[in-house]
This record gives structure tokens, C-alpha cells and sequence, in this order.
């Protein structure tokens, strides 16, 4: 059983050293440490030889020296002083304290699923990093302007049987649970993703969370996005796999007491993405601000271009609250509107007001038509 380094950190935090101790051996309490005879079956200590630090969660045996005392022994946490004591290997130390203190075991199915990503993102990378003559490393570099430093932080990968490169996706704590796979060139999907699993769901998925310092997140597009906009020194970003924001993305903000910048594309779809993941996330009661790149440009191109700003305070002085966002669409949506059927009226009322007979028609309509603000002319 393979035990990840979450579950250990957790069950060190669970068990306590003291009354771990204390079932093999009286302690008894002098300030911050416990003393008792050495429990272990090797050592007859007719004096108190034993320590627990009760602070540092350490133990050690003056006398047969074991534990913290002796550098080259197992250490001296919980799971040292089973193997010592019980002569365990770690893995059978570890499975008896979760017993001891009923922490429930992993499941050994997610581990292996785990593992398996894991060595799947080492040979895309191996891939990548080891023939710098790919295609999938010159656009990463010459194109996109990515450093060597960037692709190993984000562990970018190639796949060479489908000449796509590979984005491993890392769960909040790193682990890595799925991957995109984005096309080169022109080919269609432009990204293919995992599907689900037990340890992985698009629809739920938050690319970059792992590095999130904050409750003000920005949201983006896609992986490269989150990229290209961390190499320029934005934070907290992170990316939804497409603009889709789904009921369980809106329920892991909510619940995790989120605040959201939306910094979706400035182009037509990315509009439309803006509005909708807005309307959305203010209905659930989350606060939302919207940021758009200028001159229809996308998050990536505008990182580069403001290449050695202050990008991130850019982007929060140029964020706008949802209401004033969705007012603004409105009034733009009322203009447009009013222009099309500008273009598709006056022609023909200008039309009848020429037909007209008489002059008090004339003057009627125009009258009409000036309290609309329309004039002749137009």
C-alpha cells in the first residue's frame, strides 16, 4: 500500500505522542517533558531513560539511545517509535497507528491512479525537454515566449504519438489527477481533456488552485493562460478547462468563501462567457468584478505586451464590479439595438413622409420623428 505524504502529514497531526507512549510505558510530567523507563524489550533501564518532548512531538532513550537522541536512527516522530518499538517496517508501522487510532487506510485504487499520472506527466516531459528540436518546443518557446524554467514549473509535456502538448493537470494539493492536451497547429478539438474519474472532473476543475495564496482569485480561459499571466507576475490565477463555469465550480467558490476577477478573452465568445459566468456567480452570492484585456486581446497577449509592468495591480484597478459591467452591456446592447432599427425603419418612414400630401403630414411626422431624435438626415 503506497501511503502519499498527505496522509502521513495527517496522521502524525492525529496521533498523540504523549498517549502513544504511555501504552508502553508510565510517563510522568516534569514541564514540558515526559520521563518513564525505556519500554523496549532489548533495554533493562532500571532508571527513567526515556523522553518525550511533549512540544516538538519527539521521544528518545538516553540509554540505549534511540530516537532524537541518535541522528542515525529512525527519527523520533509517532511512526518511528512503532517500527522501533513493535520492529516494524514503515509501511506496517503506519497501518498499525491508523488501526491504533482509527484513520481510516487510503484507497489503494486512487493511489495507483495517482501514480499512474504521475509517471504518464514524467514521460510527456521527458518528451518535451529531451529533443529541443520538436515541434511542441519551439512553439512553446519561440511562440509563446516560454522559458525552460517555465515549462519544468508547470511540468509541460509532449505527446508525440498525437503531436499535441500535454498540460498536466495538479489537484490542490499537486497531485497530478488528469491532463489537456492541446493541438499545435490548426487540428480540431484545440484541447482534448481527460475524462472523469475517480480523482478527476472537468467540470468541477480549477487549473493553477495548487499555487493560490488568497480568497481573490481571477479566473481565465484556459492552462496557458495561466501561464503566461503567473511568468508576468500575476497571482492567484486560475483557469476553468474552456469558459463552461458549472454548478459544482460555483459551489467549490462559494463554499471556500471565493471572490472572483472573470478575465475571460475581449473578443465576441469571451463577451458573451463574461456575462453569463457573471450573472451566474453573482446569483449564488459571490462577489464578482470583471477585468477585459484591451483591444480584444486575451490575457496572454496582454501580459506580453505590458511586459515589465506592474500587471497584476493593472488588472485590479481595471477590474469592475458585475453591476456596473452588466449596465454597461445593457446600455451598449440599447445602442446597438436602437442602430439597427435605425437602419431599418428611417428609410422607409422617410420614405412616407416624402409620399406625404399634405403639409401639416409633413410636419406632423417630422415632429414625430425629431421627438425620437431622429432627423431627416439620419
Amino acid at each position: 500500500m503506497h501511503f502519499n505524504q498527505e496522509y502521513i502529514a495527517n496522521l502524525k497531526a492525529t496521533v498523540d505522542l504523549v498517549d502513544l507512549v504511555s501504552q508502553y510505558t508510565e510517563l510522568k510530567k516534569k514541564g514540558n517533558i515526559y520521563s518513564g523507563t525505556c519500554p523496549h524489550p532489548d533495554h533493562t533501564d532500571s532508571t527513567p531513560s526515556l523522553i518525550v518532548w511533549e512540544g516538538e512531538r519527539g521521544w528518545a532513550c538516553m540509554g540505549c539511545h534511540s530516537g532524537k537522541k541518535d541522528e542515525t536512527n529512525y527519527g523520533s516522530d509517532c511512526i518511528a517509535f512503532v517500527r522501533w518499538i513493535e520492529k516494524l517496517s514503515f509501511q506496517k508501522a503506519v497501518e498499525f497507528l491508523a488501526n491504533m487510532y482509527e484513520i481510516p487506510l487510503p484507497d489503494d485504487k486512487l493511489e495507483r491512479l495517482y501514480v499512474n499520472h504521475l509517471n504518464l506527466a514524467e514521460e510527456y516531459h521527458n518528451n518535451l525537454v529531451l529533443d529541443t528540436d520538436s515541434v511542441a518546443y519551439n512553439y512553446l518557446i519561440k511562440e509563446r515566449g516560454l522559458s525552460n524554467d517555465d515549462i519544468n514549473d508547470w511540468y509541460l509535456g509532449y505527446n508525440d504519438k498525437t503531436n499535441r502538448i500535454v498540460f498536466p493537470l495538479p489537484d490542490s494539493s499537486g497531485r497530478i489527477i488528469g491532463f489537456t492536451n492541446r493541438a499545435i497547429g490548426p487540428e480540431l478539438p484545440k484541447y482534448i481533456n481527460s475524462t472523469s474519474s475517480d480523482i478527476f472532473t472537468k467540470g468541477k476543475y480549477f487549473y493553477g488552485l495548487h499555487a493560490v495564496k488568497s480568497k481573490r482569485i481571477k479566473i481565465a480561459e484556459g492552462p496557458m493562460d495561466v501561464i503566461m499571466a503567473t511568468k508576468y507576475g500575476v497571482t492567484d490565477i486560475v483557469a476553468t478547462l474552456g469558459t463552461a463555469m458549472t454548478d459544482q465550480h460555483i459551489a467549490y467558490l462559494k463554499s471556500n468563501n471565493y471572490s472572483v476577477v472573470l478575465c475571460y478573452d475581449g473578443d465576441k465568445p469571451g463577451l458573451r462567457a463574461t456575462i453569463k459566468s457573471a450573472e451566474r456567480l453573482y446569483s449564488a452570492g459571490i462577489s464578482v468584478s470583471v477585468f477585459t484585456p484591451p483591444e480584444d486581446k486575451d490575457i496572454c497577449d496582454m501580459c506580453q505586451s505590458m511586459a515589465g509592468e506592474v500587471i497584476d495591480n493593472y488588472i485590479e484597478l481595471n477590474s469592475i464590479s458585475y453591476l456596473i459591467y452588466k449596465v454597461r452591456d445593457m446600455v451598449s446592447s440599447y445602442i446597438s439595438k436602437i442602430a439597427d432599427l435605425k437602419i431599418q425603419y428611417i428609410p422607409a418612414i422617410m420614405a412616407l413622409t416624402n409620399s406625404s400630401t399634405t403639409d401639416m403630414e409633413k410636419q406632423v411626422i417630422k415632429g414625430i420623428l425629431e421627438s425620437l431624435g431622429i432627423k431627416e438626415e439620419d
